[in-house]
């Protein structure tokens, strides 16, 4: 088969990985005493032998031709404690929509107020076996590029190269007005000390969205939030994360290259 007929699942990767460590109806793994975060992964049955058989062909087969391309989703970062939408015993949740984003001042404010509290645990998460199955996997020859929905660029902290963020990265930060970026975790700081008041809720026990911010509790006032200027261009308020909210569109060069993916299973020239 040609390298563009080869999609390899993220989460089908992880899910097969584990499926010889997890039987089915096993509750998700605890944090470590290292401070790890909680694995979210949702029990999974174990792999068949036939399609265990089969994957390794499919990537055997590959290796002479580029590698097999993946395409990665919520799934595989769901072991490193990060949630996702769709997994049995999920809250339901209305995500930011990149329209309420850019509309609304008081939405951007309170994004970001989740955001300051939610991120710090983000960043805590690593990559886990998932993530480092797919690097050896590509080092080796087996696996090509990747492409990814995800936005915490465990890929690439596991070691892979060739990935393709579709929806951007939640841990740089793009200006509405000037376009101008900065890193995720300088405005963190930049966050926390326009906002020391705030900082607290980060060590409550409240839920933790998908989108990396969290839960608040009800009847704050996030009209005295405040969100720093933009370092380029000294607009307030205008700070967006570098990723594709709901009902946003894909950068032009991203779609682009992502088509020349799946149609011959390596990067442009």
């Amino acid at each position: 088969n040609r390298p563009s007929q080869h999609f390899l699942s993220g989460q089908q990767a992880i899910q097969r990985r584990l499926a010889h460590q997890v039987p089915s109806g096993c509750a998700p793994m605890q944090a470590s005493p290292g401070g790890e975060l909680q694995n979210l992964a949702p029990a999974a049955a174990r792999a068949p032998a036939a399609a265990l058989d089969q994957l390794v062909e499919m990537l055997m087969s590959s290796r002479g031709e580029g590698g097999a391309l993946v395409v990665s989703g919520a799934g595989i970062s769901t072991a490193s404690g990060i949630a996702d939408y769709r997994s049995p015993g999920r809250p339901l949740y209305k995500p930011m929509t990149h329209q309420d984003f850019v509309g609304s001042e008081w939405a951007r404010k309170r994004y970001w107020a989740r955001s300051m509290n939610g991120y710090l645990r983000l960043a805590q998460a690593k990559p886990n076996d998932g993530h480092r199955a797919l690097a050896m996997l590509q080092r080796a020859g087996f696996v090509g590029s990747i492409i990814t929905q995800n936005v915490d660029k465990l890929h690439q902290r596991a070691g892979s190269n060739k990935v393709l963020e579709l929806h951007g990265t939640i841990h740089e930060i793009e200006c509405l007005k000037c376009g101008g970026r900065e890193d995720r975790a300088d405005l963190q700081a930049r966050l926390e000390e326009a906002n020391p008041a705030w900082i607290h809720h980060a060590r409550e026990q409240l839920q933790h969205r998908p989108d990396g911010d969290i839960d608040l509790p009800r009847g704050l006032n996030y009209e005295d939030y405040m969100v720093p200027p933009c370092t380029h261009c000294g607009a307030e308020t205008t700070l967006k994360p570098a990723v594709v909210f709901h009902g946003g569109s894909l950068l032009p060069h991203v779609r682009d290259d992502a088509t020349f993916l799946s149609q011959h299973g390596a990067p442009p020239p």
